[in-house]
């Protein structure tokens, strides 16, 4: 039970971090700012730390905790940020280099830049999860 409150806090997480980036890229753009992704990632690295170490003792859950959080961050927080900035769902971004970390790992990992590539290959690792879940835990 707990894997999947600890889901729905992490996605939680995601979808305030969507409010809040949209906001920001709408602002800074006229500003001629940047997004700070290094905080973004901090942040739910933390998130994700507290709710492994208070939940768990397992090292086996830890990891596919850990895991399926990265992969669902994907999920419920680029697609709906690209919605929120009305672009495609898809969409992935152009910036030569990539300035987050995620976007970077991604380009090295699918050079061909294509989302709905690199969001059903998420989606297909975070059922992987789930199904670790459901079976072993």
């Amino acid at each position: 039970m707990t894997f999947w409150i600890n889901q729905l806090i992490v996605a939680a997480h995601n979808y305030i971090n969507v409010f809040i980036d949209a906001y920001k890229i709408k602002t800074f753009k006229t500003l001629g700012k940047n997004v700070k992704h290094g905080i973004n990632l901090a942040a739910y690295l933390g998130t994700i730390s507290i709710l492994v170490f208070i939940h768990s003792d397992s090292w086996w859950y830890r990891t596919n905790f850990i895991f399926s959080a990265l992969v669902q961050r994907q999920l419920t927080f680029d697609i709906p940020l690209n919605i929120s900035r009305k672009l495609p769902w898809h969409y992935q971004s152009t910036a030569e280099p990539p300035r987050a970390v995620m976007d970077k790992i991604e380009r090295w990992v699918f050079p061909s830049n294509d989302g709905k590539l690199i969001a059903t290959v998420y989606l297909i690792l975070f059922c992987i999860t789930i199904g670790v879940q459901i079976t072993f835990f």
